[in-house]
């Protein structure tokens, strides 16, 4: 009877409502684990949207949907949860954004990916599951460390940081081997660490406006390196270090 009535009240109440009252509660908790109950609320909320999810249970394929509709509210998606599950690209700008949603994690088929002039101080780990990310733009936010969750996104080719207040780059930067663009104007970079060498594909680096009074000698083995944008003072120290980049200048 009361597995009836819990199935009855969950009918009315947001997702975060159910999940909660469920770790209160067993006979909630029981409910809260009833397939037929889950389907009712699939056909309440998403009827027509979730048919061609494939997940283990009905609980799943709706906490699913449900992630994907607070995404499409937050960066205002206007097509439907389905298309929203597949898109490639979002990029938003000056919508004071103080973070991104733990559940961008769903969307596994991103590629290009820019909250550019926000109010960002970190990013969730949940983007880990970002691992068909190819550009990131993160610039004009207020990040005061590199985040520790990009070095996870090994598929990366272009990062942009600029404008934030990053003062150090980790060595862990060698992990990501397919960076070929990095980006980093207008920090307060002192130091770049020697492992940045080891991207053997990175062709274009902007480290102009940071407080750099030197590069790492080793940056002289990156011989596919074509463009790079430092500060006037550190120009005379960059053509001796590398004789074969005609790109060096200042952005």
């Amino acid at each position: 009877m009361f597995r009836d009535c819990s199935i009855h009240i969950f009918a009315q109440l947001p997702f975060n409502d159910i999940y909660s009252l469920a770790l209160v509660n067993k006979e909630f908790y029981d409910g809260c684990m009833d397939e037929l109950h889950w389907k009712n609320m699939l056909e309440r909320d998403f009827c027509g949207q979730y048919e061609e999810i494939i997940k283990n249970n009905n609980r799943e394929i709706y906490k699913y949907c449900f992630g994907l509709r607070k995404l499409k509210t937050v960066f205002r998606y206007k097509k439907s949860i389905k298309k929203m599950a597949k898109t490639q690209i979002i990029h938003q700008q000056y919508d004071q954004y103080f973070s991104i949603p733990s559940e961008i994690g769903l969307l596994t088929n991103l590629k290009d990916f820019g909250l550019t002039f926000n109010l960002l101080n970190s990013l969730p780990n949940e983007m880990s599951q970002l691992t068909n990310l190819r550009k990131l733009y993160l610039k004009s936010n207020r990040l005061k460390s590199f985040p520790d969750v990009i070095f996870k996104l090994t598929n990366l080719k272009k990062l942009m940081l600029n404008e934030n207040e990053i003062k150090t780059i980790p060595t862990k930067i060698n992990q990501l081997a397919n960076l070929n663009s990095l980006s980093m104007c207008y920090n307060l970079l002192s130091i770049v660490p020697k492992e940045i060498c080891q991207l053997n594909k990175l062709h274009y680096i902007d480290f102009t406006e940071n407080q750099l009074n030197t590069l790492p000698i080793e940056m002289k083995q990156m011989d596919n390196l074509k463009t790079i944008y430092l500060d006037r003072k550190l120009h005379k120290y960059a053509r001796k270090l590398f004789p074969n980049v005609d790109g060096i200048g200042h952005s």
